[in-house]
């Protein structure tokens, strides 16, 4: 899926695509930037942590990757102390944090951050849609929901896909017609649209705030409740890396949260 870009787009711009062989081994990865002189540097957010933890036990002159121009988070979503933390290593090498479902293409989003995140920030937008695609927030009637309320991502334009292989039943349930394909903002071939079954509003700049799966949408004590939005926040508190948040059942056999983290 995202490999497809990843390999052609250097191709169409004279460039060069150096493939690590295991995504892990964050020293060759270093070494490589280094030889290659590497511009763009695209891992899924759980391999950062594992790169920034090692060049954070690197000296000063150690860790210097004169050539990097871009870190590129993408397949989760990404901490904002992560970002922050790269930020602060590197304040000239942004990051640009993508969006990739694959039904419609990968990477289909992007936000570049510059700058370290401000105090109390729960998560890494994921921006704004790339051209010839657009990303309605509907409710389960395809409803548009307005700026600043919650709905899920639903994809049209060129990048999305046919279906799924061999799976009518699937397909029909993902791939529906789109019933706003005139609406002059529309791009071409905006007669489908992909239902991601990710949650997100757009906020008052454009851009689209992610929330995390409809299938994480949980009701406890009647109320509704993300928990991609209680680990968002636990995330914000600097002693919390990563956080992970479930439901369990008390001693009474009611309902709770549970909630686990690494971290300082």
């Amino acid at each position: 899926d995202v490999s497809v870009w990843q390999l052609s787009a250097p191709l169409m711009c004279g460039g060069k695509t150096v493939i690590l062989d295991e995504i892990t081994d964050v020293h060759t990865m270093v070494s490589l930037i280094r030889q290659y002189q590497i511009d763009l540097v695209e891992v899924a957010p759980v391999v950062l942590q594992l790169l920034v933890s090692y060049l954070d036990s690197l000296t000063e002159s150690q860790r210097q990757l004169p050539g990097l121009k871009y870190i590129m988070t993408t397949g989760e979503p990404t901490p904002v102390p992560l970002v922050n933390k790269w930020l602060n290593m590197y304040p000239l090498v942004p990051v640009m944090n993508c969006y990739e479902p694959t039904e419609a293409s990968d990477d289909i989003t992007y936000e570049i951050t510059r700058v370290p995140l401000p105090a109390g920030t729960t998560r890494v937008s994921i921006g704004k849609p790339l051209p010839n695609l657009a990303i309605l927030i509907l409710d389960e009637e395809l409803d548009l929901m307005p700026e600043g309320v919650a709905g899920e991502l639903c994809v049209a334009g060129i990048g999305v896909g046919p279906g799924y292989w061999n799976n009518v039943a699937k397909t029909q349930a993902s791939f529906v017609p789109n019933p706003y394909q005139h609406e002059p903002l529309m791009p071409m071939y905006s007669d489908r649209l992909y239902r991601t079954g990710d949650l997100g509003y757009y906020d008052e700049h454009g851009n689209i705030e992610l929330l995390g799966r409809k299938d994480e949408q949980i009701k406890i004590r009647g109320l509704r409740v993300e928990l991609g939005e209680i680990e968002a926040a636990l995330e914000a508190i600097e002693q919390v890396q990563q956080a992970v948040v479930v439901v369990k059942n008390n001693e009474l056999g009611e309902a709770a949260l549970c909630a686990y983290r690494t971290g300082d």
